[in-house]
């Protein structure tokens, strides 16, 4: 069983899949639909994670902005 992410609206295994769906399916029918670019593989995202721990915006320089030459 793969699981694949729908491209386009599709019927897998007798049931509507909608665009954006993710389905597990067996590999013969997930490489069809990824074959004929009805679908792509699933790739779990990555968690991301707060690099901003710690940071104290209370010592921290405050911000420049950029302003425009008069003329």
């Amino acid at each position: 069983m793969i699981k694949i992410e729908i491209a386009r609206n599709v019927r897998v295994a007798g049931k509507h899949c909608e665009a954006g769906d993710i389905v597990e399916v067996p590999e013969g029918i997930a490489l069809e639909l990824i074959a004929n670019r009805r679908a792509v593989p699933y790739e779990e995202k990555q968690k991301t994670t707060n690099r901003s721990v710690g940071l104290d915006t209370s010592t921290a320089e405050p911000i420049v902005k950029r302003t425009r030459k008069k003329k």
